[in-house]
């Protein structure tokens, strides 16, 4: 059966704070996130993922989506989220960027240690993401 592809920017929102729950509750997921969204690799966590054209096949479908576009794939299972059926969304880099800034400002808030380190990663996938468009 084929995700559901979902556009509503709320519906995508639900979507990223799920996968953001997960990360947030495992020790150093966001620290390594944060190093792979700089290479422009994915990163996944407990059937929720998001994948750059890298991580995909030529043959898969979104990799056609991807293709030399500033965009990822977000791909939530329905099991281990509070979707209800297994869902996509395509969101651009911009749209990718300025939430985890909102996740790290967030994460700083709660765990001022962790600025420095943080935020040194963020500016990291700003520039693989944003300055290089």
């Amino acid at each position: 059966m084929a995700n559901k592809l979902i556009t509503d920017k709320n519906e995508i929102e639900k979507l990223l704070q799920d996968y953001f729950v997960e990360i947030k509750h495992t020790k150093g997921a966001l620290a390594e996130l944060l190093k792979n969204y700089a290479k422009k690799e994915g990163y996944a966590i407990s059937e929720k993922e998001i994948f750059f054209e890298g991580d995909l096949d030529e043959s898969d479908e979104a990799y056609q989506v991807l293709k030399d576009r500033p965009l990822v794939l977000l791909d939530i299972s329905a099991q281990t989220s509070s979707a209800e059926e297994d869902s996509e969304a395509y969101l651009s880099f911009d749209e990718l960027y300025l939430y985890l800034k909102k996740e790290v400002e967030r994460t700083i808030e709660n765990d001022i240690s962790r600025q420095k380190g943080l935020l040194v990663l963020l500016d990291k996938v700003r520039e693989a993401l944003i300055d290089e468009e």
